[in-house]
Formats: structure tokens, C-alpha cells, sequence
């Protein structure tokens, strides 16, 4: 039987409020790598009271927690990932929209030319290009 998600965040050591519980089901229920505000927009139709703040440190507190992974993939873009297992991210220029793909990325990072003596303690591999689908199509390439 699989942990639902208030006992996830109880885990990880989080309360479950209402609102917490909601933001940790969302990121992990898309596979869109949702921003804040995309999330925000989602919830806000049946927690009324919820603010886009409540959402922010909702998200800080999971991702300081290691609960989901934070996604930069263009510059001022925080997308959030429920996967928490090491993987690249493509993103399609046409249509929006970020795949998943697994690599070799492991804990233990070797990394060419890296000096001597240091550690990686994070790494992220993130691709854009077009996808499968809008390889062929006429959609143009969203500016970014």
C-alpha cells in the first residue's frame, strides 16, 4: 500500500495543513512541472482563502524538506517536480510543455575536469528543443 500524501509530508517531518496537503498532491499529480502561480490558479477555485504566499512558503518548505525538486529550465522560471528521483528535464520550444527522461545522473556525481577535493551535491540537466510531437508541425517556436 502506498503512503497517501498528508502521511508523506508527516514523514518529512511537515504538518499536514489542509493547504499543504493540496500544493504536495498538485505538484505531484502533473507532469508539467508546475510553476507557483500555475498552482496557485489551480487551488485558488476551492480554497478561496488561499494567497499566492501561503503557495510560495508551502513550496520552500517542501523543497527545503526534499519532498519535490525545484526545475530551472529558462532563466526566472521555478518549476516544481514531485520526482524526486535523479532525472533530466527537455523542454519543447514549441509547444510548452517538459518531459521527463531518466539519465545516469546518480548521489554520486563525477564530473569531468572537476578539481580535486570538491563534492557535487546537486546537479540538474535540463534540455530545450523540440519534441516529437511539434517536430514536424507548423507551430512556431515560443520566444525564450
Amino acid at each position: 500500500m502506498t503512503m497517501n500524501c498528508a502521511e508523506k509530508l508527516r514523514k518529512a517531518d511537515i504538518s499536514p495543513s489542509p493547504q499543504r496537503v493540496a500544493i504536495f498532491e498538485y505538484v505531484h499529480g502533473s507532469k508539467q512541472h508546475p510553476t507557483a502561480e500555475t498552482i496557485f490558479r489551480a487551488l485558488k477555485p476551492s480554497m478561496p482563502a488561499l494567497s499566492l504566499t501561503t503557495v510560495y512558503n508551502t513550496l520552500k518548505l517542501l523543497l527545503q524538506k526534499k519532498v519535490i525538486h525545484g526545475v530551472i529550465i529558462e532563466d526566472g522560471e521555478m518549476r516544481f517536480d514531485g520526482d524526486t528521483v535523479p532525472h533530466a528535464h527537455f523542454k519543447c520550444m514549441k509547444c510548452g510543455r517538459i518531459f521527463d527522461f531518466s539519465t545516469s545522473l546518480t548521489d554520486d556525481v563525477c564530473v569531468p575536469g572537476l578539481p580535486p577535493g570538491f563534492q557535487v551535491a546537486e546537479a540538474h540537466l535540463c534540455y530545450r528543443g523540440t519534441c516529437a510531437d511539434c517536430r514536424d508541425s507548423s507551430k512556431p517556436i515560443i520566444p525564450g
